[in-house]
């Protein structure tokens, strides 16, 4: 028997909506304006300083090969598909929770980057993306390290 949280369904359910609208918002973003329900997006955190804009991306089971960064004038895309780790005509499912597929995130940056001092790094499930302020406002793919 389990003891009852009102507080852990509480939080489960605003889980739930902020994925349900998370994936609503970010297939709006897509280039070509389809909606993508197949689409997941990983978890954010994005905070600057004087100098930088940090991005930290939550996506574990992923290989640095399968994730694509591009900046493009003021919008960081973060881009890639997390394959299922189980066969889906051999499995029995008791629970799904984890989301798998192509993904999909954009952030706006408010300055011009050095684009020459962008910095990836992958480790432990996160991308940490670190955006120095600048004056170039050119189209940048930025490989992951």
């Amino acid at each position: 028997m389990e003891k009852w949280d009102p507080f852990q369904e509480y939080l489960k359910l605003r889980n739930l909506f902020n994925e349900l609208f998370d994936r609503t918002f970010q297939s709006r973003l897509a280039d070509d304006d389809e909606l993508h329900l197949d689409r997941w997006a990983p978890h954010l955190d994005v905070y600057e300083d004087n100098r930088k804009l940090v991005v930290q991306a939550e996506i574990p089971g992923v290989k640095a090969e399968q994730i694509h960064l591009e900046l493009k004038g003021s919008l960081l895309t973060i881009t890639g598909e997390r394959s299922a780790t189980y066969r889906e005509e051999e499995a029995v499912f008791h629970r799904v929770e984890r989301r798998h597929g192509p993904f999909r995130r954009e952030v706006k940056v408010s300055w011009p980057v050095d684009d020459k001092e962008i910095q990836a790094e992958f480790g432990a499930g996160v991308l940490t993306v670190v955006l120095p302020r600048g004056n170039n406002d050119m189209m940048k793919t930025i490989p992951i390290t």
